[in-house]
């Protein structure tokens, strides 16, 4: 969706006198964006009004058809029918109806039919589930009936009825009925009323709210307003998305012209963010004063077992009543108090939850001057038996100490340390300045400290992070680290082999919320500048087959909450297992990292030496679309390859079972997965490898691990000789010896030995040790 561009337009334009007395006629068709557009149109001229008939419009997704009066640019009279569908005007769905609004004495001079269907206009974060609108009437009077279904950042319902009325220049709409906001149940206890009078406007609604009730008049035009709200035992989750709790008081705010006064007294109770346990809760009270431009704050939360907090601040403010404004200004002076003693997860959660959770004993007590920009701060800020963790990464901070003081400019940590739970410790001591620019030397020292513990990686790293303030005013980490010891699981939960699909959700709950939305995170914003290194190999990747360490030199950058990954990882030693079979990492491989799977670029090689041929599986592509080959020496088909690999043969001589799981081993080269049953089996009994043979009438099962890297047992089961136990030593990358014991007896003992002459005067490409 977007606007509406029009190319190699043609505009046809008659003043001819019309059959129906209409003074011209025009068309206009064109091409455009959203393909081929036209309109035309019979129209009359009179002073101020313009009046269209026989209107046929096609263009951006939309469709009408009918007439339309315009006074001073607006529609005052209509009957017209339409249809739209996305394009210009709607970025998904569908709407339809009917609009009739004409003068006249009739019973049904106005006619309201319009009913839409996940209807979401261009730009707009919210979704019109259902609308059904049926209203028949006259213009003086119009009765109506609407039910919707709205969705997006204040999810919408509301099935009920009302009429809109007209005398002259006045009007009005009451509404009533009942619905949900916020999955919160509302109902009106009396009419909603809206009316528009010249420059004024007036609304009143007296509401039954989630168990409380919600009472409100706005009366404003050009030179004043009053605005008054009372709410009793109202459901907090319907005014604050992201809190829960009770709230009861009264708002009033009244003026004239550049002057704007008013107060709010609210008590809440069971204050709690919606993302905190239930034992978090808090009651508080809340006091404001709006007078000459100034705000007056006052603050209290108490939870008797745990947490005392408060605030007095004093806020230079904007404020008008005509036209209504009232913003916080941000370069002139303010002052207030802050403190805190108990417990500080209930606070926490309120402003600052989400992905992340800080709990401890705190004693804060502080000082406000200067300005919201280069705010001057003065007192103390002490955690005793803290804990933070942030769930996106899995970082966790136990036994937290923090003493710090704060003198105007400065934070001053004096003494910070905590624990990872499992060996690790960070700790640190330094400046840090709290003006746009201002220098800092306050340096975090990790030893072997868990900096990410989640289901996708576990990473341990040491070094410095210098703790710096941006130009922007934004904290940033810089630094460099070493990985002592990482693990990232290749095979991260709910991966099951099984094709994903891209999927595309309609009628989602709350509606399609824009990526700019979802990406937004609560609390601090702070950046990153890290250089991360781990040149011995000390990054372990495994699963779906991957057994393979790396070296990696990378830097993140970005913020905690959203950062951005790049740098190289190189092979150092490892190897791959496909469909059973061991195959080596090249140490050239290297893989160039990302945050995003798209952007990660694979270049990895791994070999299998057999004595029959060498086969070498490469991967390329990107971690979201990997693109995988199988090549050999001597030179043959990927299926062939494959069976010699797997079965020691051709793929011409492999019974029906075989066949399958050579299938199943070309697909997977193919990049399209699937789901292997052959190969799930293989993983939940724990196996290297696990075939079937022969024919239906003498079925044939082999399972068997690597004993060593060099060394394979193998236990057969089935068949018309029974059991057996095969034992397979690669003596060297050319030389294999084999023995089989059968379940009647009788031994075998083979050796394959193979050895690959290169021209005359090559030189080999083949860097590996004969072992």
């Amino acid at each position: 969706a977007g606007a509406l561009h029009l190319t190699d337009a043609r505009l046809v334009l008659s003043f001819r006198k019309g059959a129906d007395a209409s003074d011209g006629s025009v068309a206009i068709s064109a091409g455009s964006n959203y393909g081929p557009a036209r309109a035309a149109g019979n129209f009359y001229l009179g002073g101020q009004r313009i009046r269209l008939t026989d209107v046929d419009l096609d263009a951006g997704g939309i469709t009408a058809r009918g007439d339309i009066a315009l006074s001073s640019r607006i529609p005052s009279s209509a009957d017209l029918t339409f249809t739209a569908r996305p394009g210009a005007f709607l970025a998904s769905g569908e709407a339809n109806g009917r609009v009739r609004l004409t003068e006249g004495g009739g019973a049904e001079t106005a006619i309201l039919d319009v009913s839409g269907r996940n209807v979401r206009f261009a730009g707009s974060p919210y979704v019109i589930r259902t609308l059904d609108l049926d209203g028949r009437g006259t213009l003086d009077r119009l009765p109506f009936t609407l039910k919707t279904d709205v969705g997006g950042p204040t999810p919408l319902s509301f099935d009920g009825s009302g009429v809109y009325s007209r005398d002259g220049a006045a009007q009005s709409v009451v509404l009533e009925g009942g619905g949900s906001v916020r999955e919160i149940d509302f109902t009106t206890r009396s009419p909603a009323v809206v009316s528009l009078s010249g420059d004024g406007r007036a609304a009143h609604i007296d509401l039954a709210v989630g168990g409380g009730v919600l009472t409100g008049d706005l009366r404003q035009d050009s030179r004043a307003a009053i605005i008054e709200a009372n709410l009793t035992s109202v459901d907090l989750g319907s005014i604050a998305p992201d809190l829960r709790g009770r709230v009861t008081g009264r708002l009033s705010l009244r003026g004239s012209g550049d002057d704007l006064s008013g107060s709010a007294n609210v008590a809440l109770e069971n204050l709690r963010s919606v993302d905190a346990p239930r034992g978090m809760e808090v009651d508080g009270t809340l006091t404001a004063m709006l007078v000459d431009n100034t705000l007056r704050i006052q603050a209290r939360a108490v939870d008797e077992d745990a947490v005392e907090a408060s605030a007095d601040l004093t806020l230079p403010v904007e404020a008008s009543a005509a036209p209504l404004r009232l913003a916080i200004a941000r370069t002139r002076p303010m002052q207030g108090t802050v403190n805190i003693r108990g417990q500080v997860q209930p606070i926490w959660d309120l402003f600052l939850g989400g992905d992340r959770s800080l709990s401890g004993q705190m004693t804060a007590n502080a000082t406000l001057a200067g300005t919201l920009n280069e705010p001057r701060i003065n007192g103390r800020l002490d955690l005793q038996q803290g804990a933070f963790r942030d769930n996106a990464t899995g970082l966790r901070l136990q036994a937290v100490t923090l003493n710090s003081r704060f003198d105007d400019t400065t934070a001053l940590i004096e003494t910070f340390s905590a624990n990872d739970g499992a060996g690790g410790q960070v700790s640190g001591d330094g400046r840090i300045g709290l003006r746009q620019g201002s220098g800092s030397s306050f340096q975090l020292l990790l030893r072997r400290f868990r900096i990410i513990d989640n289901d996708i990686a576990e990473a341990r790293a040491s070094g410095p992070i210098t703790v710096v303030r941006g130009e922007d005013g934004n904290i940033r980490l810089a630094g460099e680290i070493s990985v002592d010891e990482a693990r990232i699981e290749a095979n991260p939960p709910g991966s099951n082999g099984i094709v994903r699909m891209d999927v595309v959700e309609i009628n989602r709950p709350g509606g399609d919320v824009p990526e700019a939305d979802q990406t937004r995170s609560r609390g601090p914003q702070i950046g990153m500048d890290i250089a991360i290194r781990s040149p011995g190999g000390d990054v372990r990747v495994v699963g779906r087959g991957l057994n393979v360490e790396m070296s990696v030199n990378a830097r993140v950058t970005g913020t905690i909450s959203q950062p951005n990954l790049t740098g190289t990882a190189r092979v150092v030693r490892g190897d791959y297992d496909f469909a059973g079979k061991r195959f080596v990492f090249d140490q050239t491989g290297s893989v160039t990292l990302s945050t995003r799977p798209d952007q990660i670029r694979l270049n990895l090689s791994a070999t299998r030496d057999d004595p029959a041929l060498t086969a070498t599986i490469r991967v390329t592509g990107t971690a979201a679309r990997p693109e995988i080959a199988l090549t050999s020496t001597p030179a043959l088909p990927q299926d062939e390859i494959l069976s010699q690999v797997l079965f020691g043969r051709s793929a011409s001589q492999l019974s029906a079972f075989e066949a399958a799981q050579l299938a199943a081993g070309v697909a997977a080269l193919a990049g399209g997965g699937g789901f292997d049953v052959i190969g799930n089996l293989r993983e939940l009994a724990g196996l290297d490898r696990l075939s079937f043979g022969g024919e239906a009438s003498s079925l044939t099962v082999a399972g068997g691990r690597y004993i060593t890297d060099n060394v394979y047992l193998e236990i057969i089961g089935g068949g018309e000789g029974g059991a057996g136990v095969n034992v397979e030593w690669q003596v060297r990358r050319n030389l294999t010896v084999s023995s089989k014991f059968g379940g009647q007896g009788e031994a075998s003992l083979s050796i394959r030995w193979r050895r690959q002459s290169r021209q005359p005067g090559g030189a080999s490409n083949d860097r590996r040790p004969n072992r």
